[in-house]
């Protein structure tokens, strides 16, 4: 229950830990509908599947518990419309069919995953009886307009793998120590993974883990706080904290061994870095057969 208030991003976070489909009921009236739309909105945004539960004009959930049981809100709760399918009609809202289309995509702009993207385009696109062309095209204009510049190294969509480690680390207090002792900032290379990652580990921040908003107060770099506020609602897909480590460790030392050949071919004579190579070769194959031995076995 968000308790008269409006839901918010922290009340999304607690959900996500426990299921993806979310029911919204509140009040009969039209305030209660415009929060039920609101909220459902803002859960599509986060890549969670709303829906919407009617109840009667002058009714909120106690009273129409009280008039009609306990299985009739039930039946209510079954029946319940998906945002998408909601909001397709037009007693639905005031809104015009374009301003409704509009809300929407607005919420489908904001979520990173492409396939899930896709699938609710054409959701909106059957509700609505809609070319999904259409959709696509008004989606990727507005995108376009409204992205900022983009800086060397800071696309989100680079380097996944860090992505997911540091979406998996807010997730569990033990993988969140894990991420502070096992690496440093040298390990990532996306500017704004790199940034958020040092947020995390200058300070303990465990508990805060379980609090969302102070965790995100707590950043005076708004670029940097949206960051962490997608990885806070990133949908993973099945994937380990430690398996992702590794992957992570494997690539750092790809990497300094892709550094150490530019730097021997400039300076062939120099053993040093020769050493160096042969002791990352070593540590290279040591990492690799971990991982093949524990694929085969």
């Amino acid at each position: 229950a968000t308790l008269g208030t409006a839901l918010t991003d922290e009340q999304i976070y607690l959900l996500v830990r426990y299921t993806h489909n979310i029911y919204m009921l509140y009040d009969g009236d039209n305030a209660g509908k415009k929060a039920a739309i609101r909220g459902a909105l803002l859960c599509l945004s986060k890549g969670l599947s709303p829906h919407v539960i009617e109840l009667p004009q002058g009714h909120d959930p106690d009273t129409f518990i009280l008039e009609h049981g306990a299985e009739a809100l039930k039946a209510r709760i079954k029946s319940a419309l998906h945002i998408i399918e909601y909001y397709a009609q037009p007693q639905s809202t005031e809104l015009g069919t374009s301003e409704r289309i509009e809300q929407l995509l607005d919420a489908v702009r904001l979520i990173k995953d492409p396939i899930s993207k896709e699938l609710l385009l054409k959701d909106i696109s059957e509700a609505f009886d809609i070319r999904q062309s259409t959709l696509n095209q008004k989606l990727r204009l507005t995108s376009q307009k409204d992205a900022p510049l983009a800086t060397p190294g800071s696309h989100l969509d680079t380097h996944q793998e860090e992505r997911y480690l540091l979406a998996l680390a807010l997730r569990s207090e033990h993988d969140y120590y894990l991420l502070a002792q096992e690496l440093t900032e040298d390990y990532f290379y996306n500017v704004s993974y790199k940034k958020i990652y040092k947020f995390l580990v200058e300070h303990d921040r465990a508990r805060e883990l379980e609090a969302p908003a102070t965790l995100l107060d707590a950043i005076g770099d708004a670029a940097v706080r949206d960051s962490l506020a997608d990885l806070l609602f990133e949908d993973l897909p099945s994937m380990r904290f430690e398996d992702t480590l590794k992957q992570v460790k494997i690539r750092k030392v790809q990497h300094d061994l892709d550094e150490l050949d530019r730097m021997i071919e400039k300076n062939p004579q120099d053993m040093e870095f020769l050493k160096q190579k042969e002791a990352l070769v070593r540590e290279y194959r040591s990492m690799t057969k971990k991982v093949v031995n524990k694929i085969l076995h």
